[in-house]
């Protein structure tokens, strides 16, 4: 129980610097979470944790972090970016909300070592990239943050449909399932829907992710 509870309080301190700003947040910034093993840097230990073969079978998972983060850095380049926000045309009609989507989904991936692919695959699945949604169970915005997790980390009075504070959450909440979970992504993702064990919703998000991330790896 303390060392959830620390980790909590890791992600609380994460965020203090957020919830006064609207604006997304610069990739520098860094969370003190248990990292994914960087398969440039340990392979031995990324090949023990997460595959990283993005065309495997469907019990397979690719890479979270490390060599992902390069993907985003990519995908930043002016070329790649309007490819995928035309992309997400078939989702959000306004231009500049797709803009500001997949900005603050690059900036929040790179920050929390998170492949960016999975965070889009994630708001695929949970609002179908709308930051207004809201579940019947009062889960809100892009990534179905509930509220207590505002109190949780201190910030009770956060705006969770205020797009940048609410994706730095998910990817925050995430990363503390996968510390929890010891880089397990399939078990992290069961959590964060709130259904710790069952696999069926993890299973959607990764081939949803796989799709995303096949298309950006050839890029």
């Amino acid at each position: 129980m303390q060392a959830v509870l620390g980790s909590i309080l890791v992600v609380a301190l994460a965020l203090t610097g957020l919830v006064a700003s609207t604006s997304p947040p610069t990739a520098a910034a860094t969370l003190a979470a248990a990292p994914i093993a960087d398969p440039e840097r340990d392979p031995a230990a990324a090949a023990a944790g997460l595959a990283t073969d993005a065309a495997g079978s469907a019990d397979d998972v690719p890479e979270v972090g490390g060599a992902a983060v390069q993907v985003a850095l990519r995908l930043s380049e002016s070329d790649r970016f309007a490819q995928y926000s035309a992309r997400l045309a078939g989702w959000v009609a306004d231009a500049q909300v797709r803009d500001e989507i997949l900005r603050t989904v690059l900036a929040e991936a790179q920050r929390a070592r998170l492949d960016p692919f999975l965070v889009l695959a994630i708001i695929q699945v949970e609002s179908s990239f709308r930051p207004l949604a809201v579940s019947s169970a009062g889960a809100r915005g892009l990534m179905q943050v509930m509220p207590f997790w505002a109190r949780e980390m201190g910030a009770a009075h956060a705006d969770l449909f205020t797009m940048a504070v609410n994706v730095r959450f998910g990817c925050d909440i995430l990363r503390h399932y996968l510390a929890l979970e010891n880089g397990d992504l399939q078990q992290a993702l069961s959590r964060y829907k709130g259904t710790p064990g069952r696999l069926d919703y993890s299973r959607i998000v990764i081939d949803a992710w796989r799709h995303w991330r096949r298309d950006g790896v050839s890029v």
